[in-house]
């Protein structure tokens, strides 16, 4: 039965060749095809899929310079049987890479935990630690969240719930609030998720103890040491960010255990909606006039993006892919998804990138499978490629984006540098743009199922 399935298979691809249409004909007429089709239904509609995620991801994607970003201090050990490393939070700031290295014994009676933070210059490829804990300034760990704005860094603290700035032209830490933990529960508060843009750290800081406890958005401006509330509603305000004199944040007083999106501007003094729309709204960022965010009101994450000069609002992912957190900076943005097709557990993904001058939306062209987006900064993408991959044979990637607005330059590296561990040198990925103002995943989706339904309806009707 095998061999007359392969020999008839044959016969119908020579005959299609002289008649397009033939070969339809033959597979929805011939009764020996039948028990056939019906038993590979499921393994045709996987691997209609599998192809259409790889075709998908293969549809758009433009050109760049990707540099490996490689020191010893930024690990990954996981198979050790004593303890655990790995870093995180990594935040771009022009020629400046912040991360923290947490690092943990494996036994729990007696355990010994180590946070770091390491700054490196992209200029000359230095490495330096700006603070540790357990240190001299420090006894709880630290909330793995950076921020780093030109000579300011800022971070919260576990259990003491402070916020601290680290100066790196004078290299002094300072701590900014000292309500965190406190020993009258009264005059306790809360601090987390800090900001920064310049002078100004936006966080968000929870209501004192006997009060209804949610979490309101204050401001500070570390030159004047001066702080002030930005939202005290009712329910928790949270993951705020700031641009300018602008401020946006989640806002659940609408809708508890949601959120919707909420904008404040310092020049104005005023507070307004920018999206209330049913569904949860979160993890907002502005630049200009600019706001985008996480939506879920299609079920799946999405990202979406509005236009605060033209009063626009649209969707920016593709519908059949779950989009993670956006970022947001000058003429992009740029987000990790996961195709909804994909059957597999550890589903692929890809780094999409959305061109606000042009708007378009188009793939970053990497070379591994699994990358994940850890930030972005101008027209630098940063981005983690979790292969399973030695440290100095990529696991940290900075993509340079190509394009038509100037770019940043970034400073020289020599060989001798490359020797000793630290970063290497660039290698330029080949012109591949292909830009689409349109989903063209969907229109293939749509072509491939019409098919797979003209197919399985001549099957149903031979019955």
């Amino acid at each position: 039965m095998n061999k007359k399935y392969r020999a008839c298979l044959m016969k119908n691809f020579i005959y299609s060749r002289q008649d397009p249409g033939l070969l339809y004909t033959t597979i929805c007429h011939s009764v020996d095809w039948l028990p056939v089709l019906r038993g590979l239904r499921g393994s045709l509609l996987l691997g209609l899929s599998i192809v259409l995620i790889v075709f998908c991801q293969q549809a758009a994607a433009f050109s760049g310079t990707d540099t490996i970003i490689y020191s010893p201090n930024i690990t990954l050990t996981e198979d050790s049987p004593e303890y655990t490393e790995f870093s995180i939070a990594f935040d771009l700031d022009g020629n400046h890479l912040v991360w923290m290295n947490i690092w943990a014994e494996r036994k729990i009676e007696n355990r010994q935990e180590k946070d770091t933070i390491y700054l490196m210059s992209l200029f000359d490829n230095e490495t330096q630690v700006l603070s540790q804990t357990p240190g001299n300034h420090h006894t709880y760990p630290f909330h793995p969240i950076l921020s780093l704005s030109h000579n300011s860094l800022v971070w919260p603290e576990f259990v003491k719930e402070d916020i601290f700035l680290y100066t790196l032209s004078t290299q002094v830490e300072s701590q900014i609030t000292t309500d965190g933990s406190v020993d009258n529960l009264e005059d306790e508060r809360k601090n987390e998720n800090p900001i920064i843009d310049d002078e100004r750290v936006v966080w968000a800081k929870k209501k004192p103890y006997g009060t209804a406890g949610d979490f309101d958005i204050v401001m500070m401006n570390i030159s004047t040491g001066i702080q002030r509330d930005i939202c005290t509603w009712n329910a928790d305000q949270n993951d705020p960010y700031i641009s300018g004199s602008r401020i946006v944040w989640t806002d659940e007083r609408n809708e508890p255990d949601g959120g919707d999106i909420y904008l404040f501007d310092l020049d104005t003094n005023q507070e307004m909606p920018v999206c209330t729309d049913s569904g949860s709204q979160k993890y907002p960022k502005i630049y200009n006039d600019t706001i985008i965010w996480r939506d879920y009101r299609d079920g799946g994450p999405a990202v979406y993006l509005y236009n605060l000069t033209s009063g626009a609002k649209l969707r920016i992912s593709d519908p059949l892919f779950d989009a993670m957190e956006p970022f947001l900076s000058n003429n992009y943005v740029a987000w990790t998804e996961y195709s909804k097709l994909d059957p597999r557990d550890e589903r692929q993904r890809r780094i999409c990138v959305y061109n606000l001058a042009k708007g378009s939306r188009e793939i970053l062209p990497v070379s591994t499978k699994y990358p994940i987006i850890l930030d972005l900064d101008g027209d630098c993408i940063l981005y983690r490629e979790p292969d399973n991959k030695p440290m100095k044979n990529g696991y940290l990637h900075l993509f340079v984006i190509n394009d038509e607005m100037p770019t940043m330059v970034r400073g020289e590296i020599s060989p001798a540098i490359a020797e000793n561990n630290q970063t290497l040198p660039v290698v330029s990925v080949p012109e591949t743009t292909v830009t689409h103002l349109s989903p063209l995943s969907v229109i293939s989706l749509i072509i491939v199922l019409g098919c797979g339904i003209l197919v399985f309806r001549k099957i149903r009707e031979r019955r």
